[in-house]
């Protein structure tokens, strides 16, 4: 099963057992994160659940590994000696497994329901 999740201002792919470089989080490293921001899940079958905005009763958890920092990034400015190097914090997370409420579990794959005229 892989879910696509959203963090912050970005979406990630997470399946069991991935290893994900995300923003700074503010958990300890071995703290369990549950991401429910869920986006767009697919079953084992291939079968699709996308949410509107997001999929009810669907949940990532992930295990806080470390905290560190991302490479650093040059920033160019066209004015007369500026140069900046940037790096950002960052966390790395490791997906643990994707949970569905017992509902959502059935509606994977489901047909879209559509208006009658």
């Amino acid at each position: 099963m892989v879910a696509i999740v959203e963090l912050g201002s970005h979406q990630y792919k997470v399946s069991q057992g991935d290893i994900l470089d995300v923003e700074l989080l503010e958990k300890e490293p071995g703290e369990q994160v549950s991401l429910s921001n869920v986006v767009a899940v697919v079953g084992d079958e291939g079968e699709i659940k996308v949410g509107r905005p997001y999929v009810e009763g669907a949940q990532v958890k992930a295990t806080v590994m470390e905290h560190g920092r991302d490479k650093k990034s040059i920033v160019m400015k066209v004015k007369k000696r500026v140069k900046k190097k940037k790096e950002d914090d960052a966390a790395l997370l490791e997906g643990e497994g994707i949970e569905l409420a017992e509902g959502a579990a059935e509606d994977v794959g489901a047909p879209a329901e559509t208006a009658e005229e």
